[in-house]
Formats: structure tokens, sequence, C-alpha cells
């Protein structure tokens, strides 16, 4: 539990800055959604404006067969009702997938 409780203190240290660098990882997922359906398009002009569409719902911390432990973060968002957003934070440090909920945590 201990190596669990250092993770969520490192994810709790993320500011409002690391948010807005991570946009730029959230908005591809939009555009492909728009892609497969232009009807679920936003009102989005700037890549961080992303956020004002997204709400998070539930946060979960898992450790990985490798020993690796991720934070995930399940989202609803504007542009996919049905399967939302998903962000994994690769040992509570770094966004690193931002996709629909798959259970995946790395690309």
């Amino acid at each position: 539990m201990q190596k669990a409780e250092d993770i969520i203190k490192v994810f709790l240290q993320l500011t409002s800055e690391d948010r807005l660098s991570d946009a730029k990882k959230v908005f591809p997922y939009y555009e492909v959604c728009v892609k497969e359906d232009p009807s679920r398009k936003q009102n989005i002009e700037a890549k961080k404006e992303v956020w004002d569409f997204v709400t998070p719902t539930d946060v979960f911390i898992e450790r990985h067969i490798t020993g690796i432990y991720y934070i995930t973060v399940s989202c609803t968002c504007a542009w996919e009702k049905q399967h939302g957003l998903q962000l994994v934070f690769r040992e509570g440090k770094k966004l690193t997938r931002a996709t629909g909920h798959d259970g995946q945590f790395e690309n």
C-alpha cells in the first residue's frame, strides 16, 4: 500500500499547467471521434479548450502485472457519450493515454 500512496501523492502534485499541456494528448481523441461522426463536433477553437467538455467521474489506482502503477481517471465527455474518456497516468506522473474506456494503460 505504501507504493500506491506514494503514487497518489505524486499525482496530486500535478498542476493546472500540466493539465493544459496534456490537452495536446486529449485533443487527438476528440479529432478521431469527430472524424468518425461529424455531429460530435463541439465549439473548440484551441486545444486547451477541450477540457471545457470533460467531466471526471472516477479515479482508480491499479498495479499492472509488470509492477508499474497507473492512475486512471474515468471521465464523461461531450463528444463521446458512449465510451467517454479514459486518462491514464503512469506512476501518477505523466499522462500516457487519453482514449475511450478500453482498460489499456499504454498505447
